[in-house]
């Protein structure tokens, strides 16, 4: 005989250990691989001009893409520390007409959700009390026309699968899984790493969302 679970009842202590306890498993390995990440862009920024040399080579090959010339909204971010570096990519998107968003989170108390407001140039950008270049209040926000939109997204670490390791804030899982912007869709969704940032596998959970290009000094990965 074996016992089936009824509609609404509640699982089996067992059963509330062994989900916890992979929880917890996928916690661990998503905070050493983290730690391991840090490390290794940390080491390509020791290096100032190898650091600058790849991410230009990172920007050049993401705006050779097909996805970055047909698409009007460019949804980027400014580099933070050891980030591979987007001011090039910026600059070459405001040169081009295009229309350019950039990420703000949103204060308490909807922590760890953001929206995406237009910015027309750097002096639309003001630093934020963690030092992270932001869109200054009172721009408007981004909202989909209707044209290919591309969002460019950091990350810690890839795979080829399209597995993307954040910080743990969830700030683009949360923006991706709720459509970007309300009924406008969402855009293609491209990251920017180092190549020493792919990993075979990205340790991922259910609301994880993966995306659908890597972009690095070497290739760009389409999946």
């Amino acid at each position: 005989m074996f016992s089936r679970r009824l509609p609404g009842k509640t699982p089996p202590a067992r059963m509330r250990r062994t989900e916890g306890s992979v929880m917890e498993s996928l916690a661990e390995r998503k905070k050493m691989l983290r730690r391991r990440m840090r490390g290794v862009r940390a080491g390509i920024f020791s290096c100032p001009e190898e650091h600058a040399r790849l991410s230009l080579m990172i920007q050049r090959r993401a705006m050779a893409e097909p996805a970055w010339a047909r698409s009007g909204s460019i949804l980027l971010y400014a580099a933070f520390r050891d980030e591979a570096d987007t001011s090039f990519l910026l600059e070459q998107a405001w040169l081009q007409g295009k229309t350019v968003a950039l990420p703000r989170c949103r204060p308490a108390p909807a922590e760890g959700e953001m929206d995406f407001f237009v910015c027309r140039g750097w002096a639309d950008l003001a630093l934020s009390a963690l030092g992270i270049p932001e869109p200054s209040p009172g721009l408007p926000l981004w909202r989909a026309s209707g044209d290919p939109a591309l969002m460019l997204v950091p990350g810690l670490a890839f795979d080829r699968r399209g597995g993307r390791l954040g910080y743990g804030g969830g700030f683009y899982d949360r923006w991706l899984d709720q459509g970007g912007t309300a009924g406008a869709g969402t855009p293609l969704t491209l990251g920017l790493a180092f190549s020493s940032q792919m990993v075979d596998e990205v340790p991922r959970g259910t609301w994880d969302r993966c995306v659908r290009g890597i972009c690095t000094e070497l290739e760009t990965i389409w999946i």
